[in-house]
């Protein structure tokens, strides 16, 4: 039962050269449609193992992998040789703050929209369950419903691919844990562990 639907949006390649591509997310690469056979020559930088796979996948060559988010991947990058970077992404993005020899300039590939549950959703969240949090707008978003059904939240785990996810999902949960490993299997991983 999603949270979210993802949609592209039309974007166009900003003017000037650039020496990478720096993707927070796959869907980046999975909306951004026929501008990105454009930037196949640029390096990417990407936030997780998940993302460099996908970027690997449409040809691209893969310079840095990360696994704690995007600040990490740009604190990590090799001063003082000046780098502009493209940031693919959605319409709501993390802030950044890139050192001096870093220009990001930053184009929205897709935007999230939020969905209310559905009353199979509905039913699921009125008893004891497991809700995966992909991200923090996905965390805000459940949250947001579980207000409205005024729900027992007590009888809800939260399993969170983040700390800032699990951060964003609010209070009142019988459980709430987050991966420190950003990916799927770690946080169906925990899924199972938060389910027995």
């Amino acid at each position: 039962m999603p949270l979210q639907t993802v949609e592209a949006v039309d974007w166009e390649l900003p003017d000037g050269q650039f020496d990478g591509l720096l993707l927070g997310s796959a869907n980046a690469l999975r909306f951004g449609g026929a501008q990105l056979s454009k930037l196949l020559h640029l390096p990417v930088y990407a936030v997780g193992e998940t993302t460099a796979q996908s970027a690997r996948a449409l040809g691209f060559q893969v310079a840095t992998v990360g696994s704690g988010g995007l600040q990490t991947v740009i604190d990590a990058l090799p001063a003082p040789r000046p780098l502009r970077l493209l940031r693919l992404g959605g319409a709501e993005r993390v802030g950044l703050a890139p050192p001096k020899h870093v220009e990001i300039v930053e184009r929205a590939a897709y935007h999230v929209i939020d969905q209310t549950l559905d009353k199979g959703g509905r039913s699921v969240v009125s008893r004891p369950c497991c809700v995966l949090l992909h991200s923090a707008s996905a965390a805000r978003n459940f949250d947001r419903n579980c207000q409205l059904l005024n729900n027992d939240r007590s009888q809800i785990r939260i399993a969170a691919i983040g700390s800032r996810v699990a951060a964003e999902a609010g209070d009142g949960w019988e459980i709430c844990r987050f991966v420190t490993e950003p990916n799927d299997t770690a946080l169906l991983a925990l899924a199972r562990t938060l389910c027995h």
